[in-house]
């Protein structure tokens, strides 16, 4: 008689079942090789692999065996193809249909994914369910999903009787944004999805993603994609525009855990249930940035930004809206030129969107070659950028100044804000009145005039100029600085939020100040040094503030109106009518009328018209880079502030419910730099750490929380996430280990180098965001 014990296994491309003898000690290379001896079918069956799934897992280490593994005679397990043909969407809308690996990581499969794009550091990216499904399936598992969150103002069915949006010919499919709109009862044909053979696959590269040198063939419907309505979007793209900041939590949870397979995480492919990814930019750290190599990068950075604000995931100020409407319309216009053969120069009038001050002067430093080549521009622009390479600070996370280059280089000299160091052990610092207000203690008496003093990391308040009486001094540590600035009514305020130094509350929230200043100037100099001081860095980087001056004024710059000029050069230039609607989130829409919207679209349309497609991209992820919640994943938890009691041994289902529920629900926000507590109705900053200011962070398995220690009050924050489905354990599982992924994220985006040849390291990655535990680990 033959020993060992029959194992079932289920042959899923021809559906039969095989049982097969095996005994303890078989390993699972041998278990296939049976397998396949049995079906007797001659097909390529290297694409194969073994699934569990009863533990949810993959059988890859195919010399462990069935007792290592822990197989036993009554476990059923699946013989599957590890590579299947995934509709994928990618940030600009476009769907196409790619390979992916269903045993790989997460990770592991987005690094295919821009290898097969030709996409540039894919750490910064990474793969997500569709929100407007996710939505669907927890309003179907929990009636409380519309009470707790509201509503979101999105349709997925469409009906019949409603014509098509369309302003190009019959069955052309194309949408003309400067074309009046039409209502065609001729339904618009809809392409199928593409795979990337057809648009043509870049080229195999022997180096690394980092390289300059990678090599591959450009994707024109990638670096330039197609036009979408933002109705279109709405209704068949799956775009979703949420009521309430809690909603901005609910695409927190549709992020997949990187370091699990897609399979290990419930999707199978070919599934009625998820008919499509979403590849989407998870990281909002832009290393790198260069024309000449990363126009597709660049294009979808741009496209995922751009349906951000109009879906009003990001909020800007309404003459921020006007500007970037009007890149967005002058995009559109560049579209369809010709490409000039330097327009598109990686040194030209503008460099790249960079997070270090190093590669942001190199780019800055590096002119435009012209035809005639000359060698003396090419010896200078090295000498420039060896010496920015001497003078860079790593962690510096500015927007490049040559992004916004309208304004001359002289104009920030004009006053002098930093005082000169007279010695070493001296820190420079800005002087000078300024307008102060106090909203909850001072409303009534309005805006006071004080003389201020940035230091290193303190802003002090003095009665006057004399400095005899020291009034008050706020810390700026990981304080929130935001822009109150109107160029049309000539208004430049400063908004903080700081940290109450006086407060003995681990729970005190962060005070709030106005800054009122005398002109664009003055304003421009003191919210570029509150903004250097608040992001860990010192006036004594001379560089760094004046990068931030130089940028900070060139976007002013573009920002302010010129209706002279516009009325001037509108005689024999043809008018250009489009729908606001597309350019603009629909707050803005409702605050003025449409006219006077294309109307301020079209006057600052004027301080752009020079950019080309590629610079005018730039500037407008240089601008929403400077946003206050840009790049921000909130997250909905019950909150517990200050160090917990140390938990004894045995603990009764009392206490244990009891430490489930402590705490008030608030949102989270993680962004690439700090950890920030908000109001979950109001949004307001309640506190805020810098990444360098969290000691560790660690997942608590059985209260399902992220416990997070801090190197200042209140030093630890339990933070229990609070997901749609709050009857599945497993949604509280994945929500905190995608916190913690956000964390180690950032960290991991940080220790990036100058370096362009340097190699993705997973391996740290995975140490870092360190999202798997013990058990998921064997």
């Amino acid at each position: 008689m033959e020993e060992g014990w029959e194992l079932c296994i289920l042959v899923e491309d021809l559906q039969l079942t095989r049982r097969i003898r095996v005994r303890g000690d078989t390993h699972i290379g041998g278990v296939m090789l049976k397998l396949i001896e049995s079906i007797e079918v001659r097909m390529d069956w290297s694409d194969h692999a073994i699934w569990w799934p009863d533990e949810n897992r993959w059988l890859l280490k195919t010399r462990r065996t069935l007792d290592q593994i822990g197989v036993q005679s009554d476990s059923r397990l699946e013989f599957l193809r590890m590579h299947n043909v995934t509709k994928v969407q990618l940030p600009d809308l476009q769907e196409l249909e790619m390979t992916i690996n269903y045993s790989q990581s997460v990770f592991g499969v987005v690094v295919g994914l821009c290898r097969e794009l030709g996409i540039r550091h894919p750490e910064e990216l990474s793969l997500r369910r569709p929100l407007h499904l996710l939505m669907a399936s927890s309003a179907g598992s929990n009636g409380t999903l519309g009470s707790r969150f509201g509503s979101f103002r999105r349709s997925n069915r469409k009906s019949a009787d409603k014509p098509e949006l369309s302003n190009g010919g019959s069955g052309s499919g194309n949408f003309n944004p400067l074309m009046p709109r039409q209502f065609s009862e001729t339904s618009r044909t809809s392409s199928s999805p593409r795979t990337p053979s057809s648009l043509g696959p870049p080229e195999a590269s022997p180096t690394s993603f980092n390289s300059l040198r990678f090599q591959r063939d450009e994707l024109a419907s990638l670096a330039n994609s197609p036009w979408i309505p933002l109705q279109t979007a709405l209704l068949e793209k799956g775009v979703i525009r949420s009521k309430s900041l809690a909603n901005l939590s609910a695409a927190s949870e549709a992020w997949f855990d990187s370091s699990r397979s897609l399979m290990e995480q419930g999707v199978r492919p070919n599934s009625n249930e998820l008919n499509s990814l979403q590849l989407r930019y998870k990281f909002h750290v832009f290393y790198d940035l260069n024309v000449k190599y990363d126009s597709v990068r660049i294009n979808q950075i741009y496209e995922q930004t751009k349906w951000s604000l109009l879906s009003e995931e990001l909020e800007s100020s309404e003459e921020e809206a006007l500007l970037l409407a009007a890149l967005q319309l002058q995009i559109y216009l560049q579209a369809d030129l010709p490409a000039s053969p330097h327009a598109e120069s990686p040194v030209s009038k503008s460099g790249s969107v960079l997070l270090d001050e190093a590669d942001s002067k190199a780019k800055q430093a590096s002119p435009s070659v012209d035809a005639s080549g000359s060698n003396d521009d090419e010896i200078d622009a090295a000498l420039a950028e060896l010496e920015a390479s001497l003078m860079s600070d790593n962690f510096l996370t500015l927007a490049s100044p040559a992004r916004l280059s309208s304004v001359p280089e002289e104009q920030p000299e004009k006053s002098k804000p930093v005082k000169q160091q007279q010695s070493l052990d001296k820190m420079p610092e800005l002087a000078g009145y300024l307008k102060f207000l106090k909203p909850r203690k001072s409303t009534l008496r309005g805006y006071r005039r004080k003389y201020f003093v940035l230091g290193e990391t303190t802003l002090e308040m003095y009665s006057d100029q004399a400095r005899n009486r020291l009034e008050e001094v706020f810390n700026l540590r990981s304080a929130e600085v935001n822009a109150n600035v109107s160029t049309t009514t000539q208004k430049f305020g400063i908004h903080l939020f700081v940290s109450d130094a006086g407060s003995q509350e681990l729970d005190a929230p962060m005070q709030e100040l106005l800054l009122r200043c005398e002109g664009k100037d003055q304003y421009a100099e003191w919210i570029a040094g509150i903004t250097l001081v608040a992001s860990g860095k010192t006036l004594a980087s001379r560089s760094a503030f004046e990068a931030e001056l130089s940028a900070t004024l060139a976007q002013m710059e573009l920002q302010t109106p010129k209706p002279q000029q516009r009325s001037r050069e509108r005689n024999g230039q043809p008018s250009i009518d489009f729908d606001p609607e597309n350019f603009l989130a629909q707050r803005h829409l409702k605050a003025r009328k449409q006219s006077w919207l294309r109307e301020q679209i079209l006057i600052r349309l004027d301080n752009v018209r020079d950019r080309g497609l590629l610079d005018a991209k730039l500037d407008y992820i240089s601008i929403c880079q400077r946003l206050p919640m840009h790049g921000v994943a909130h997250f909905l938890v019950q909150c517990t502030v200050g160090p917990q009691p140390e938990r004894p041994a045995v603990v009764s289902f009392s206490d244990f419910k009891r430490e489930k529920t402590a705490g008030k629900v608030e949102l989270i926000g993680v962004a690439s730099n700090r950890l920030m507590r908000l109001d979950s109705s109001t949004g307001q900053v309640i506190g805020a750490w810098r990444l360098e200011e969290i000691c560790s962070w660690t997942i608590n398995w059985e209260l399902l929380s992220v416990q997070v220690r801090l190197a200042r009050p209140p030093h630890e924050l339990l933070l229990v996430p609070q997901p749609h489905d709050v009857a599945r354990a497993a949604s509280r599982l994945g929500l905190c280990k995608t916190l913690v992924e956000f964390l180690g994220g950032a960290a991991f985006l940080r220790l990036r180098q100058s370096d362009k040849s340097q190699r993705l390291d997973e391996q740290r990655f995975h140490q870092l965001t360190g999202t798997r535990d013990e058990a998921a680990s064997r």
